[in-house]
This record gives C-alpha cells, sequence and structure tokens, in this order.
C-alpha cells in the first residue's frame, strides 16, 4: 500500500495568509514588517474584543475598549483560563483545530484555533 499526501494549492483568504504562504517577508523593510504586525495584531484583537463576549468583559474591566491603537495596550489573557472555560471567538462547527497543553500541572488546556 502506497501512502501519499494530495498537493494542494492554499488560496490566500487573508493578509495573514498572504504573509505567510505568498510574500516573501525578508522583502520588507523592518519597518514595514513592524507596521504589518500591528495592523494585523490590532485586527486581531479588534475581531476576539467583537466576538468572544468573556473576553470583551476582561478587557473592560481592564478599562479597555475596541479604540486602542498600540499593541501594548491589549491586556493579556491568561492562559489559565483555558483549564477551567471553553472560551470560543467563533461557533464551535467553524474550530479547524484544538490544541491541547500537557498538562503537566493536573489539568489540560484547550485552544480552539478557528479560520481567523
Amino acid at each position: 500500500m502506497t501512502s501519499y499526501v494530495d498537493k494542494q494549492e492554499i488560496t490566500a483568504s487573508s493578509e495573514i495568509d498572504d504573509l505567510i504562504f505568498s510574500s516573501d517577508p525578508l522583502v520588507c523593510a523592518y519597518d514595514e514588517q513592524e507596521k504589518i504586525r500591528k495592523k494585523l495584531v490590532l485586527d486581531a484583537f479588534r475581531h476576539h474584543y467583537k466576538h468572544c463576549q468573556e473576553y470583551r468583559h476582561y478587557c473592560q474591566a481592564h478599562k479597555v475598549d475596541d479604540n486602542i491603537t498600540e499593541i501594548d495596550d491589549i491586556p493579556v489573557f491568561p492562559t489559565s483560563v483555558f483549564k477551567f472555560t471553553r472560551l470560543l471567538t467563533s461557533n464551535e462547527n467553524e474550530i479547524e483545530s484544538w490544541f491541547t497543553s500537557s498538562g503537566t500541572n493536573g489539568l489540560k488546556s484547550q485552544v480552539p484555533r478557528d479560520r481567523l
């Protein structure tokens, strides 16, 4: 029995996909890379703020709204929360994969990854 993997052409569906799969990041100057990084991180923050009620409440408790302009203003969500709660930014049927921690402290974290 021969095992093989079918090759698939990946169509860039977002700026991040374009950056990863289509672009040569070394062609961009460092300043341009930082500008792209800032935009993509802030876009991701706003998406999660808008679509995840628990994260939005966490941000609001830290007096942060979705109008921030600097990455350093994004409140860090403690990863330990993923040990006790299932946080989703999209519908569960849109989750592409689940990442599970090793659980070295006795509890495993599960972090969903959607198409964003």
